[in-house]
């Protein structure tokens, strides 16, 4: 759930930035600009960093799984 919500507040927020655009001046529009492309980057990172800790915790509990039924043969 807060893979899928940090994705949906990112795509969002991009579009919403980006339509205020045509009524900016040309200075701000270059901040603006500039803001999605940070935004894009921290996207990114967090998806990195999400992915990341999803794969850490599957291993976690599927080596737990396999502990516990090497448990039950014996």
């Amino acid at each position: 759930v807060r893979l899928a919500a940090n994705m949906i507040a990112g795509h969002l927020l991009l579009p919403l930035l980006g339509n205020t655009g045509p009524f900016l001046s040309y200075m701000m529009l270059s901040l603006l600009i500039m803001t999605q492309i940070a935004l894009l980057i921290l996207e990114s990172a967090v998806a990195t960093i999400q992915s990341y800790v999803f794969a850490v915790l599957s291993t976690l509990y599927s080596s737990e799984v396999n502990q516990k039924k090497k448990k039950k043969k014996k």
